[in-house]
């Protein structure tokens, strides 16, 4: 008490500029100690009306001591391990001066500067947008791994880093812990081929005879495979769709015409009732299409408020690829009085888009004309005729059903031949290692046919990359080799050799040939 405060004079000038009440952190020879400081003015109260009146009685101010309020939480952040540590910065020339200890040296604060070209690019802290991750050596001559961002409202810099032997040492663990893993992968997969080479074939051969049976129409027919494996999902999911499609064709036909009416009615109400109407409706000006008021439902729709759309023309809240149609339309109603567009985008002020339907017309107030422009979400029709195409799917199983039969008995007759000559010439070991090499291509095609009509309801998607089509067709033959011995067929292969390697699905190539 009675101490004179130095800098009483510069809080009365920031308060009366309406400036922030706030001093950077500085050495305060008051306190003797490195702080921030807050300020604000007490004034004094009307003892009649006991309301604050603009006589100032003095300044009330909180000191903050940085190595206490903010030293912990700067330097205590997960995955900080040994090095990690986080510094706060001021610019001064091309100098920057340390706000805070570091977690390594004491009383940095204040009184130690860098050069800013050491650790960052020379426009740190001067260009707001400076941020960005460097590999960098610190003020200690070491390797660093460093982040920088500027914090202009306090005019501060902030960096974070740590030491690059100890940044990376969870992805070198890491590498060596995936090449060990690839290593016992690789093992198992050999041992699983031997496995699946023998246990494999007899629910597949139920599965082909449920797939002939559904394909001759018997959709009552269930495959009696209960095991875990794939096999077992794959007659579980086989099943399902037998299911599914008995119930389909029951009641599929009088489902779709039940919703055909709903929205034919639906429609009509809309057209009887626009006022009442759920549908977003926009009134915009006919001359420069700009969009002068709006309803509930158009604000939902477009996610702006009334207010924020006057300025805005109406293709400015489709997206970027329905813009011009939507331009046309209304050059269109311009001239004709009327019309209409489907299958138009509304994107949402976050970003979503609804499908709508467009319906608009010309309306004329006195001398004012305007175009009346109704947006109808077509989200349930959308989704109606995807349950069409669906059930158009389901209806094709019978003849996918064939096919995937065809499909898996050729590598099954392969896989058959090879273990037919393994068991004959055991010692030939070369032969042997080939033939293992084959059957195992040989299950990835079972494999890819499996989950092909697995995901059958689902939509297919191709493994698109660069093959040789020569090694595609002989590694395709291989398998129908014995077939063709043993029908007395002989084969000529004309293959040219300066063939191109293509861009394709493998697989699907090696099903057509």
């Amino acid at each position: 008490i009675g101490l004179i405060d130095g800098d009483y004079q510069y809080y009365l000038d920031v308060l009366r500029n309406n400036g922030m009440p706030f001093k950077d952190i500085h050495y305060s020879g008051y306190t003797k100690q490195i702080e921030m400081t807050l300020f604000g003015t007490a004034k004094r109260t009307d003892p009649i009306t006991m309301e604050e009146t603009d006589v100032i009685n003095g300044i009330v101010t909180i000191r903050i001591n940085t190595n206490d309020a903010i030293g912990a939480l700067l330097q205590d952040w997960p995955g900080s391990g040994e090095s990690g540590e986080t510094l706060l910065v001021r610019r001064t020339g091309d100098q920057l001066q340390f706000l805070n200890n570091t977690r390594h040296l004491a009383k940095t604060a204040l009184n130690m500067s860098i050069s800013v070209d050491s650790i960052a690019p020379e426009s740190f802290m001067l260009d707001a947008g400076a941020e960005g991750i460097v590999k960098v050596f610190d003020h200690r001559g070491i390797e660093v791994l460093l982040a920088f961002r500027y914090i202009p409202q306090l005019k501060w810099g902030l960096i974070v880093k740590q030491d690059t032997a100890e940044a990376f040492m969870s992805i070198t663990e890491l590498k060596n812990q995936v090449i060990t893993l690839a290593m016992v992968s690789v093992f198992i997969i050999v041992v699983i081929v031997f496995v699946l080479a023998h246990g494999i074939t007899h629910p597949i051969f139920r599965l082909v005879q449920g797939a002939h049976a559904i394909g001759k129409g018997n959709l009552g027919h269930r495959i009696p495979i209960n095991s875990e494996d794939e096999v077992g999902v794959l007659a579980a999911e086989f099943n399902k769709m037998a299911e599914k499609l008995e119930g389909s064709y029951a009641g599929l036909e009088q489902k779709i015409r039940e919703r055909t009416a709903q929205l034919r009615e639906s429609e009509e109400k809309y057209r009887e009732s626009i006022n009442l109407a759920n549908d977003a409706i926009f009134t915009l000006d006919a001359d420069s299409a700009l969009i002068v008021d709006l309803n509930k439902r158009a604000e939902e729709l477009s996610g702006y408020l009334k207010n924020e759309l006057h300025e805005k023309k109406i293709w400015e809240i489709v997206p970027e690829y329905d813009r011009e149609k939507t331009r046309q339309l209304w050059l269109t109603i311009n001239e004709t009085g009327s019309g209409m567009l489907d299958n138009v985008d509304c994107q949402h002020v976050d970003g979503r888009l609804t499908p709508t339907s467009i319906s608009a017309s010309v309306i004329e107030y006195g001398k004012r004309k305007t175009i009346q422009w109704i947006c109808r979400d077509i989200t349930e029709r959308k989704k109606m005729e995807l349950q069409l195409i669906q059930a158009e799917r389901l209806a094709a199983v019978g003849e996918l059903a064939a096919g995937v039969a065809h499909e898996v008995n050729n590598p099954l007759g392969g896989l058959q031949n090879f273990v037919k000559m393994m068991k004959k010439e055991p010692e030939n070991i070369s032969q042997n290692r080939e033939f293992l090499d084959l059957m195992s291509e040989g299950l990835k095609r079972i494999e890819v046919i499996v989950k092909q009509l697995m995901a059958f309801s689902r939509p297919y998607y191709t493994h698109m990359s660069n093959h040789s089509l020569n090694e595609i067709v002989e590694n395709s033959l291989r398998f129908v080799g014995h077939r063709i011995k043993e029908c007395g067929i002989r084969l000529k292969k004309d293959l040219s050799l300066d063939l191109p390697e293509i861009y394709g699905d493998a697989d699907n190539i090696s099903q057509v040939i």
